[in-house]
């Protein structure tokens, strides 16, 4: 009768009430939901990206990815590779003192060899240890419990998770930890939002350096895109997305998921063991870097919720899938692995080594472990896909990764990540003994596998040179212990511990969990107490950033403009790209522009990089190299500086203070910190400080230089009527050769003809006209060195194929000859491609002539598209309207952008021109700039001179037009001689690098500038 009642209790034990059935749906629905929405739309914004499509693309469709979502819900057939495994895993013996004993001298051993710095011999004890222990013999058999019918049903249960919900609330809602990440993370999101139709990811978004990027690896983040997808249709900002709405979402997840995983590891006590995790996470934050920093006090950033959410899933999605290896299962868990890698690109690899070593844990050596394996392998496909696409960018790019961060080996990652003293011994138990406390026989084994596997992979220091550079970065191996989940096995201990201490009759039984408490109440000590950088909010809703330098920073977004270039100090310029329509930082943080400096070496401009580095520690009061101070007089009328923030604490503020004033910024004061902002209240890299106003001894020394400058263009000019251009190998203007081209005595024509009258250059561009017009060949075409036969070049003459770009230009300027412009158009209309854009050649592959060609041997790029559409519109209107169709829709595109990445001159010339000729273009913001030094002044001139052509409201100061023409023209005109105009260079992609410059175009530059001035300004100089 007795035996009876049990099986009864028992079997209704089994049967779960409605409240327990309706606790399960809504822990195993919103898990799941949320991973398989996630992972549909990581897969859709990854097509997106790595296709250069705009974020507008993907905004319109989002709705598809909710309705494919929507179809897990839908019954997926069940195509098991076998029958449940019924859990014919073998018993290791429940431990008693003998095991136990052995268990805490090889902890004691292990921590003891780590704090005494001899991390080789630690791990090779671990390991030999946890090799025994694994395949130890067995004394029993038992399977794996059914998880419904092990799991517990109690009331207790719910109000315990209540529990859990609620103290994770109130720690994302009080907890404030700020965290400078967010100025990339932020501007991720932000990015996408102010420019919806740019490729996205496709450029540096933080401070527009030319030829600067986001790494590869950022190209598979879509948790930022989420933001952005959010915030567009709140109307929200990121900032407020990402700190306030999205966490609220992320507590139930992230408990949920714990509890899912202690429901299949622990289902009896599964609701203590995860209210016992989330208190670790809470309170374990000892170091930077140990998962309690990257828990809740984080989960406003994607790899917070990989190390909180997506962890525990893979692991619960892995050993569901090898206990019943389905259709479904499979979905799952490769979804899971999908949704990792769009919450961070460090999942690339984590998530496969996570579902792996769970796997792995569970098997033993059998055919049926095996297939379940191979099976389970397949769904880390799409990850490794990634690893692959990101692996090919980074190396068609050239980028080297080598030099970023300091290399930190295995040894030092260990105390870095887990600390030293207490805090060693905590997570020593939690790696090599908590199986030691559990009764599960399956569960002791699988503790024991996972740890075995992440021990000898993941802390072997044989395995330096090939996890640092290959796997992680020399500077990011301690993210390898994301991988195993040691506050989940350190639950799994306390909770087994306290049981025993409870549970047993024997005082000699409950003493080993006493001891264990014992030690880890102890350990709590050196590892309880929050980071620095935490504290309490002072209301539930609050952003979490530093309060003062986020007010700043908001103060300077709100004086500037996006096309911008401020100055602040870091802890402030971090907060700048966190704004939608911010401007552009000198240097956001330090880590970001080093990071361009190492990675992108060869394709920014290096020196400018180091000056930006140098301004920024000068500002931030950290320190001065040599000759900063002549720098900064530089940088303020160069880049140019619209606003420039500063501590009044700094070392050198009444230095600071001093340029500043003198250059005339105006000061606006805050509650510490000053604010220095450019003349006249405006900004813009168009701006420089104005002068005061203009006294007879400016207006001579300007008058005498215009006449300095006319002579230098008659001088220069050939006999036959063509100026002579400067060409390097780099962006640094050293040891030039020089070469004869049309393509420069096109643009002196047209630069100058506007004040030809006033500059008495009349007969210079009568004489250039005439020039050009003898390089029209038989066919109408026209060459870039010109016609090998015309007299008066130098000889010899190299012979090149004709091009779409020369000859548009010299047909416009000259009138050509009307019998040869059917046949010019003919052949033009014969190099455009499907979407209406002209290549740059005018011959077939195969007969290209003195070209160099590079990833596209015959590229369309956006300056020669400009030049035919001035020519078209005059010789033929209808194709002039289907080329401007054409470019207004591909405008923003890499690919279009050839000869002129790192120079933006002649396209925010030819801009102008557009707009007066009724072809109005946007240019993307991110191109019209440029980092190569010395270059932003004739950045700013071009501008100015395209304000003044376009009329464009407000026309340009005189007091701003006098400033830029005495900093172009500062000591004479020896700065345009040592440092003139970067116009355009070859295509960046071939085998040789050239930059072409021209002294004469400065000059070219300078003249027209000074008599727009004077025409807009009769009074001024």
């Amino acid at each position: 009768m007795n035996d009876e009642r049990k099986r009864s209790e028992e079997g209704n034990r089994q049967q779960p009430t409605t409240t327990a059935a309706v606790v399960d749906v809504l822990i195993r629905n919103t898990t799941d939901g949320f991973i398989i929405l996630f992972a549909v739309w990581t897969i859709v914004a990854h097509v997106i990206v790595w296709s250069g499509t705009g974020f507008t693309w993907l905004f319109h469709l989002s709705p598809l990815v909710v309705i494919a979502a929507m179809l897990w819900f839908v019954p997926v057939w069940r195509a098991a590779l076998g029958a449940e495994i019924p859990a014919s895993v073998l018993l290791i013996a429940v431990p008693g003192w003998t095991c136990f004993s052995v268990c805490a001298i090889a902890i004691a051993l292990t921590a003891a060899l780590v704090e005494l710095d001899m991390f080789p011999y630690a791990w090779i004890g671990a390991v030999v240890f946890l090799l025994a222990m694994r395949f130890r013999p067995k004394t029993d058999r038992t399977h794996m419990p059914s998880l419904r019918a092990a799991v517990s049903q109690a009331w207790s249960d719910y109000a315990l998770l209540a529990a859990t919900l609620i103290l994770a609330l109130m720690a994302v809602l009080l907890v404030c930890r700020p965290d400078p990440d967010d100025s990339l993370y932020l501007n991720m999101a932000v990015s996408v939002l102010d420019a919806p139709d740019q490729p996205i990811f496709a450029s540096d978004t933080l401070h527009g350096i030319s030829g600067g990027n986001y790494l590869p690896t950022y190209r598979v983040h879509s948790f930022e895109l989420l933001v952005a997808l959010l915030a567009r249709v709140t109307g929200r900002s990121p900032i407020e997305i990402a700190h306030l709405w999205l966490p609220l979402a992320a507590v139930p997840l992230s408990v949920f998921a714990l509890a899912r995983l202690f429901r299949t590891l622990i289902p009896d006590i599964w609701a203590w063991a995860t209210m016992v995790c989330v208190v670790l996470l809470l309170a374990v934050r000892n170091t930077h870097c140990i998962y309690g920093n990257f828990a809740y006090v984080r989960i406003f950033q994607g790899k917070s919720w990989f190390v909180l959410f997506a962890v525990p899933l893979i692991i619960a999605y892995a050993i569901e899938f090898f206990r019943t290896p389905d259709r479904r299962n499979w979905i799952i868990l490769a979804a899971g692995q999908v949704a990792a890698i769009g919450l961070t690109a460090n999942a690339l690899y984590a998530a496969p080594l996570v579902a792996a070593f769970s796997m792995l844990a569970c098997s033993q050596p059998d055919r049926c472990s095996t297939r379940r394996l191979l099976a389970g392998v397949t769904t880390s496909a799409y990850p490794m896909l990634m690893v692959l696409l990101v692996a090919l960018a980074m190396r068609r790019s050239g980028l080297n990764t080598a030099g970023v961060g300091m290399s930190c080996p295995v040894e030092a990652t260990t105390f870095d990540f887990l600390g030293r003293s207490g805090a060693v011994w905590l997570w020593m138990f939690a790696l090599l003994g908590a199986w030691a406390l559990v009764r599960s026989g399956w569960l002791q084994r699988w503790l024991l596998g996972y740890s075995l596997l992440f021990t000898t992979l993941c802390l072997s220091p044989l395995w330096d040179e090939l996890l640092m550079p290959y796997v992680t970065g020399s500077h990011l191996l301690w993210r390898l212990f994301w991988t195993i989940p040691l506050p989940v096995f350190a639950s799994v201990a306390i909770c087994e511990s306290t049981r025993r201490l409870l549970t047993a009759r024997r005082l000699v039984d409950r003493l080993p969990g006493l001891l264990v408490l014992a030690l880890i109440l102890i350990s709590l000590r050196s590892v309880v107490h929050p980071e620095g950088a935490t504290s309490i909010a002072k209301a539930p809703l609050m952003l979490k950033v530093q309060e003062a330098p986020y007010r700043f920073a908001k103060t300077i977004v709100a004086m500037s403009r996006p096309a911008d270039t401020v100055l602040a100090p870091e802890e402030v310029s971090t907060w700048i790209p966190t704004f939608r329509g911010h401007p552009r930082p000198l240097v956001s943080r330090k880590v970001y522009v080093q990071g361009l400096l190492n990675v992108f070496m060869e394709h920014v401009d290096t020196r400018d990089l180091q000056a930006r580095l140098a301004l920024s520690d000068y500002v931030s009061g950290t320190a001065r190299t040599d000759g900063v101070g002549l720098d900064f007089e530089r940088a303020i009328r160069g880049y140019p500086l619209s606003l420039v923030a500063v501590f009044p604490g700094n070392p050198w503020y009444r230095e600071i203070e001093n340029v500043l004033r003198d250059a005339g910024y105006r000061v606006k004061q805050l509650s510490g910190i000053q604010l220095f902002q450019a003349p006249d209240g405006r900004g813009g890299d168009d701006d420089l400080p104005a002068l005061p106003d203009a006294s007879s001894s400016t207006e001579k020394a300007l008058a005498d230089t215009a006449r300095h400058v006319e002579t230098r263009l008659r001088e220069d000019q050939q006999p036959a009527g063509y100026w002579l251009t400067s060409h390097t190998q780099s962006t640094t203007f050293d040891h030039p050769l020089v070469e004869m081209n049309t393509f420069l005595t096109s643009m002196l024509v047209d630069i100058l003809d506007p004040v030809a009258a006033d500059a008495g250059l009349d007969g210079s561009l009568k004489q250039a006209r005439a020039y050009l017009a003898g390089q029209i060949e038989a066919n109408g075409l026209v060459r870039y060195l010109g016609r090998p036969d015309s007299p008066g070049t130098p000889a010899p003459r190299a012979l090149i194929t004709p091009d779409s770009d020369d000859t548009s230009l010299v047909w416009r300027i000259t009138g050509g000859k009307e019998d040869l412009l059917p046949g010019v158009l003919e052949i033009l209309k014969s190099y455009r491609t499907d979407e209406g854009l002209y290549r740059t050649w005018l011959a077939p592959r195969e007969q290209l002539i003195g070209v160099d060609p590079g990833t596209d041997p015959n590229p369309p790029d956006i300056a020669i598209q400009m030049h035919l559409l001035m020519f078209l519109s005059k010789s033929d209107p209808p194709a002039a309207r289907s080329l401007y169709t054409a470019l207004r829709g591909a405008i923003a595109r890499n690919s279009l952008w050839v000869y002129y990445q790192k120079t933006p001159l002649v396209p925010i010339l030819r801009q102008a021109d557009l707009l007066t000729a009724g072809y109005p273009l946007v240019l993307p913001r991110s191109r019209l700039q440029t980092s190569v030094a010395g270059q932003q002044p004739w950045v700013a001139a071009c501008r100015l001179i395209a304000q003044y052509e376009t009329g464009t409201d407000p026309t340009p100061s005189a007091s701003q037009t006098v400033a830029l023409l005495k900093v172009l023209a500062d000591d004479g005109v020896a700065s345009i001689r040592t440092s003139p105009p970067l116009m355009y260079h070859n295509d960046l992609s071939a085998h040789v690098r050239r930059f072409y410059w021209s002294e004469d175009l400065g000059y070219a530059l300078w003249l027209r500038l000074y008599f727009e001035n004077a025409r807009a300004h009769p009074a001024a100089p």
